[in-house]
């Protein structure tokens, strides 16, 4: 099997059970992901393991480690020059620190205030 394969594969598991509603069962696969990209000095993939793992805390209800996380991946990802990994990070970071009717009132600076 091939790396990509594997790392598809992994990726794919991984996702399907935190959408699937056991973000327990995925926490520790997201967790050794993130092992294996850091021990391989893959900076990218980093980033995103760092992402899917702030997600999962997301939904498991610990807010404060998705903003850590979220924020972190948003930050590896600019190291990396990766903007689709920076947008991804900071469009679930900004879900993860929202509450229901948090919304700017118009004219009071959008969504782009918080790229600044």
């Amino acid at each position: 099997m091939l790396f990509s394969d594997i790392e598809g594969s992994t990726a794919l598991l991984n996702r399907l059970l935190d959408e699937q509603g056991e973000p327990d069962a995925a926490r520790p696969l997201f967790e050794c992901s993130l092992a294996i990209w850091r021990d391989l000095g893959d900076r990218d993939h980093e980033a995103g393991e760092l992402n899917s793992l702030g997600i999962t805390h997301h939904h498991l209800g610990h807010l404060d480690t998705a903003r850590v996380l979220l924020e972190q991946s948003a930050a590896v990802a600019r190291e990396v020059d990766n903007p689709s990994r920076v947008a991804a990070a900071l469009t679930n970071l900004g879900a993860a620190v929202s509450r229901p009717g948090d919304r700017a009132p118009a004219g009071a600076g959008g969504p782009r205030r918080g790229l600044r």
